[in-house]
């Protein structure tokens, strides 16, 4: 913690005031975070995924971006997640039933 400022305090389940330094470093984390990631995943799809194009290749002039973007999961991704991503039957078979907690009277002695 010690390029925060000493007005930046993390304290467990309390209130956290964002000073700009602090919200400026987070922010610079997170895009290059994602930055990295996304041109790991470029090279892992063969340019299927990871820019506004997808699945479609990538143009060379990235200042125009389509109108929508693609479908997160297309045929030919992974399997299980495309397969869930489309498929009502296939989800339902993963549906689990949320236990209910008793009320006073239902409870047993």
């Amino acid at each position: 913690m010690g390029q925060f400022s000493k007005n930046d305090k993390f304290m467990e389940r309390d209130t956290l005031s964002l000073s700009d330094e602090l919200l400026r470093h987070c922010t610079s984390v997170i895009y290059k975070a994602a930055r990295a990631l996304e041109s790991i995943l470029l090279v892992e799809s063969k340019q299927r995924r990871g820019h506004p194009w997808a699945p479609e290749p990538k143009t060379e002039n990235e200042y125009f971006f389509p109108e929508c973007a693609g479908p997160l999961l297309v045929d030919g991704d992974h399997l299980v997640s495309f397969t869930w991503s489309v498929n009502d039957s296939f989800r339902d078979q993963f549906k689990i039933d949320i236990a209910q907690p008793c009320s006073r009277g239902d409870a047993k002695n």
